[in-house]
């Protein structure tokens, strides 16, 4: 059989995994790794659709096969986390130490590295492997220099030059963070964002012992403002128009997520930045909310970036909204709720500012 024909095959598999359809994906991905035994691809997109139905231990002879036939990164890395999620860690340790060696995406691969030994309880090379990203990759010294502590995924590394990218030469005087678990964000912002004399203001329910040492430690703790509470109330409590940048990473239900973007939009002076984190999570609800706010406000917001975060700039002081039924029926909206608190302009930024949440299904 022809290339086109593999090729054919291939795109028929997409659309099944386009629709969420794995399994019938995963039987016609077989078939095809019988036919085409020295292509990479098959086994490579088999691999992949078994990690997303979350069958691990099926996935690992896929992705390993796809590796040896092509050298395939992609593939590499996934091999890695099934390895990890099926608590082989000396199989991923090593797997994601080649990703390193092999040179593509080494924030990422080391940051799966440091996640490793944070699962097999290897704390003290988790902490060296976060500290070579943060001072070697990052060039980022200040968790190195005042030996902060981190045990949690330090996932927001990955973002940094990202942030950088479009951050870089703006005069950041407030920031709005929503969600800080242990600060590694935080830290980062207020060492690298915000200017001498202003503030990052942090909102989480309860701030995390780690993180108010980790603060505390580094030498910054004027740069900051702790918002303690639900941020169903703290948030719509702020002045709007306020901050200059907003970085949302809380509760990631669908309701939760969707007012504190709805709430975020609000606070930031138009011009400025929002990023969302999570938009791909494996549950999709962080999705859901920030697709909903993308249709929704689709006239005020320009939206910069989609891929593992979202970044969007707000256009407009004034907030339009695009109310309509199919909105309603592709977001599995409460129809009664939103109609009932829809009239006015006032009325729609009030509802969608302190009940936002209650308005999915």
């Amino acid at each position: 059989m022809s290339n086109s024909d593999f090729n054919e095959l291939l795109q028929q598999v997409s659309l099944h995994m386009g629709q969420n359809d794995n399994a019938s994906a995963i039987s016609m991905l077989k078939n095809i790794t019988v036919k085409y035994p020295e292509n990479f691809r098959g086994f490579a997109s088999l691999g992949l659709c078994y990690m997303r139905e979350k069958k691990y231990e099926e996935s690992i002879p896929s992705l390993a096969k796809a590796v040896e036939l092509g050298n395939h990164y992609y593939s590499r890395h996934l091999l890695g986390q099934a390895q990890l999620y099926t608590k082989k860690f000396e199989n991923a340790e090593n797997t994601f130490k080649d990703c390193i060696e092999v040179g593509d995406e080494p924030v990422r691969a080391k940051v799966w590295l440091a996640r490793t030994y944070l699962d097999a309880n290897m704390l003290e090379e988790a902490r060296q492997t976060i500290y070579d990203i943060t001072a070697t990759n990052l060039n980022w010294q200040l968790p190195k220099e005042k030996s902060i502590g981190f045990c949690h995924y330090p996932y927001f590394l990955q973002w940094v030059d990202t942030w950088e990218k479009y951050l870089k030469n703006q005069r950041i005087e407030r920031v709005l963070e929503i969600g800080s678990m242990e600060g590694l964000s935080s830290l980062w912002m207020a060492d690298k964002l915000v200017t001498q004399g202003s503030h990052i203001f942090c909102n989480d329910i309860v701030f995390r012992d780690e993180f108010r040492q980790n603060v505390a430690q580094s030498g910054l703790a004027e740069k900051f403002v702790l918002l303690e509470g639900s941020s169903e109330f703290v948030l719509p409590s702020l002045e709007d128009e306020y901050f200059n940048f907003a970085y949302v990473d809380g509760d990631h239900r669908p309701g939760a997520a969707f007012q504190d973007g709805f709430n975020a939009i609000q606070k930031v002076k138009t011009g400025s930045l929002i990023i969302f984190d999570d938009y791909l999570n494996t549950n999709n609800d962080t999705k859901r909310a920030v697709d909903l706010l993308c249709d929704l406000m689709r006239d005020s917001i320009e939206i910069i970036e989609k891929s593992r975060q979202v970044i969007m700039r707000k256009q407009a002081h004034t907030l339009d909204f695009h109310l309509d039924e199919s909105l309603l029926e592709k977001y599995n909206i409460n129809k009664t709720k939103w109609n009932k608190n829809m009239d006015t302009p006032k009325e729609k930024i009030d509802f969608l500012s302190h009940k936002g949440r209650y308005i999915f299904n």
